[in-house]
């Protein structure tokens, strides 16, 4: 029955009843229960301050560990970052040494030495003559931009450079070498010669005019033959990494940076002088743990003692070196934070005792004096009450329904200055937001399909320029082709690209142009449009390499480049003319040994900088009636499966010799079928690009 009245009489029934109610049990029960409410009151008061000082005490512990080792853990991940950037850069001019030592980047013998510069950035050990270098000079000198961007990449650098094992050394941007030094008394020398082409961190060292500290990070660098050519390096300043990497942010203590060996490799104090891995204490049990933690790489915390002092420790390994980041603080401060907060806690609950006994005796008076009055007042004021509060409720029930069905300029006017007003305005600002999210949702759908009808088109204009109607020359019987290219994303950047230099030479590329999506395609298209231009005048493979790179050289802002791998086959011989630009390896397949990965001239990809004659070297070699090539985009070979595990050269020349009798159009179809099969539910990274040939030469000449 109750439930079935209206809000308005629910309310007023209750506000008539429930003075009645009140105030009868407080003339019954007050008296009886006050004494009984104030000693359970203190009792469980003081319980209360006593399990709180504990808890708090206990939680502030926990607290500070946990920052503590979020904070070691943090320091250790943005020094490790920092570090492997460095070793990144400096692999990349390890490389840029071994192709200018191995000769693969020609350095001219023209080649201008900065002389006014000279004697700032080169050193000669003892008994090296600069007259009888200069090949080296010339060649080290050609990498200063090499050595200048390595410099500049990082604000921990204080010097790059490079000690050749005859002797001449190259340092940017000066040099702190003794004018008679030997590289093999060089200890960091020494230790990356002896990593055998691993990176090696080591220090700290200091400089001859011992003004600075470093640390340092170098690789030994080798021929392809396993000639040693020296060494490359990077000196860090070891204070700026100590302010960095090993800031506490406020935390008083001590952190470092320590090897393997216990050696502090840097250091930073706020407060109090750390007195971890001292010589004398070098046995002591919980160091030695420590530096167990640390030469197995692991992230822990201790408490121990110091020479007296209380520590809480944590360690963090970095990933890229065999250092490790460890931060103490001393127990002391924790304990004091720990006994201040308890403190606290007791004097608030001393406090809340204090007040809860007055409110206690206060309320049980207004209870006895008011009672009889608040029966009155309630009846008159209850149908007021109710009125006030039914109302706007009822004006929101109202406009919940128009909104329901559909009227989204529905406005609710409710004036009553408390959490009824705030939930009209609530309302009345969610249709308005109601309306603009339907509006931008109706605007982005509109914008989002135009955009997809954009690329839709630029993908079909992309592929209009690939040659995609099979078979391509249908009149011709000595060869048949097939290629296909499948993007990762709608446009992509590789391409394939065929047709007939004249009436017995066949132009043949594939390409893969560095990046994704539309500016990829757009240096596709120019990349190709290129290309053709000099395969159709006449130019050889190298020709057309080395002229179409120092074209796109000119107009390349964001440096891309591309791959590639164009020949020349001419249909009455079987002769293959073939040049490459850092492109994958093709496999030929002969009749005696099957598919065999083609051995290719190493050169740079084309577009980021111009290069000269001899940089991209036509290689030549003749197919007899069988033999197949298949010219192909690294899409196929690194792609990848949900485990991360990359298909591979291997599994693509086995692949194709247990098809070697298929001809172009089902090898290509099994191979890129299989490759999405490996990749299973794996998206795809990379586009996939393959071009096939099999040569079958003129059935009339014996």
């Amino acid at each position: 029955m109750f439930s079935k009245l209206k809000i308005s009489k629910r309310i007023t029934m209750v506000f008539m009843l429930f003075p009645l109610f009140a105030v009868a049990a407080a003339f019954i029960l007050s008296a009886f229960n006050i004494k009984s409410v104030l000693t359970d009151t203190a009792e469980m008061t003081r319980r209360f301050g006593t399990r709180a000082s504990e808890d708090v005490g206990s939680l502030i512990t926990r607290n500070i560990q946990r920052e503590l080792v979020a904070l070691s853990r943090m320091q250790a991940l943005t020094t490790s970052i920092q570090f492997e950037s460095i070793e990144k850069e400096l692999d990349a001019a390890c490389y840029m040494l071994k192709l200018t030592a191995d000769n693969e980047l020609v350095v001219p013998d023209t080649l201008k030495v900065d002389y006014d510069a000279f004697f700032s950035h080169f050193n000669f050990a003892e008994g090296v003559l600069p007259s009888e270098n200069l090949k080296r000079i010339r060649q080290l000198e050609s990498l200063r931009g090499v050595f200048m961007a390595l410099y500049a990449q990082n604000d921990y650098i204080r010097m790059s450079g490079f000690i050749a094992a005859d002797g001449v050394s190259y340092r940017y941007p000066w040099n702190y070498v003794n004018a008679k030094f030997k590289p093999e008394r060089l200890d960091w020398y020494k230790r990356a010669v002896k990593a055998g082409g691993r990176m090696v961190w080591s220090g700290p060292y200091h400089t001859d005019n011992a003004s600075l500290e470093v640390l340092n990070c170098a690789r030994a660098v080798y021929t392809d033959k396993g000639k040693l050519l020296g060494v490359a390096f990077v000196f860090l300043d070891s204070e700026k990494i100590a302010v960095d990497a090993l800031n506490t942010h406020g935390i008083i203590g001590f952190s470092l940076l320590v090897g393997k060996d216990g050696r502090v490799i840097a250091s930073r104090e706020t407060g109090v002088r750390h007195s971890l891995f001292n010589e004398k204490r070098k046995n002591h049990a919980p160091e030695e743990e420590i530096l167990a933690a640390i030469r197995k790489g692991e992230s822990r915390v201790f408490e121990h003692n110091v020479r007296g002092i209380e520590l809480l420790t944590v360690t963090a390994p970095l990933k890229s070196t065999d250092w490790s980041i460890v931060i103490s603080i001393p127990k002391s401060d924790i304990l004091k934070q720990v006994k201040a907060s308890e403190q606290k806690v007791v004097s608030d609950a001393d406090l809340m005792e204090n007040s809860i006994h007055d409110k206690i005796k206060a309320q049980a008076l207004i209870i006895l004096s008011a009672g009889a009055v608040s029966l009155v007042v309630v009846l008159l004021i209850a149908l007021w009450i109710s009125s006030c509060i039914t109302n706007p409720i009822e004006v929101l029930n109202e406009g919940a329904s128009r909104l329901g069905s559909g009227d989204l300029d529905t406005h609710i006017d409710v004036r009553t200055g408390d959490e009824l007003e705030d939930l009209a305005g609530t309302f009345n600002q969610m249709t308005i937001d109601l309306r603009n999210n339907i509006a931008d949702l109706e605007a982005n759908l509109a914008a989002e399909e135009r955009m997809k009808q954009e690329l839709k088109i630029a993908s079909e204009i992309q592929h209009s320029l690939l040659p995609e109607r099979f078979p391509a020359f249908p009149e011709r019987r000595e060869f048949d082709l097939y290629a296909i290219m499948e993007p990762a994303y709608e446009v992509g950047g590789d391409f394939y690209d065929f047709f007939f230099v004249d009436s017995d030479r066949l132009y043949l590329c594939v390409a893969d142009v560095s990046g994704k999506g539309i500016p990829a395609a757009m240096f596709m298209a120019r990349t190709r449009m290129l290309l053709r231009f000099e395969a159709a005048n006449g130019s050889s493979p190298d020709e057309i390499l080395l002229n179409v790179n120092n074209e796109l050289e000119k107009s390349n802002a964001a440096c891309m480049f591309a791959t590639v791998f164009c020949a020349i086959m001419d249909m009455k011989t079987g002769y293959l003319h073939y040049a490459s630009a850092g492109h994958n390896p093709p496999l030929l397949c002969t009749k005696d040994k099957g598919f065999e990965y083609l051995e290719l001239h190493k050169a740079l990809a084309i577009g980021p900088m111009p290069q000269k004659a001899g940089v991209y070297v036509t290689q030549h070699l003749e197919m007899s009636g069988g033999d197949i090539l298949f010219i192909y985009t690294d899409g196929i070979v690194e792609a990848e499966n949900p485990e991360r595990k990359q298909f591979g050269e291997p599994r693509l020349k086995e692949m194709l010799n247990s098809d070697r009798d298929a001809w172009p159009r089902e090898m290509i179809d099994d191979v890129v079928g299989k490759v999405h099969i490996f990749a299973g539910d794996a998206r795809q990274s990379d586009d996939i690009t393959a071009l096939v040939v099999k040569y079958i030469g003129d059935e009339n000449n014996d």
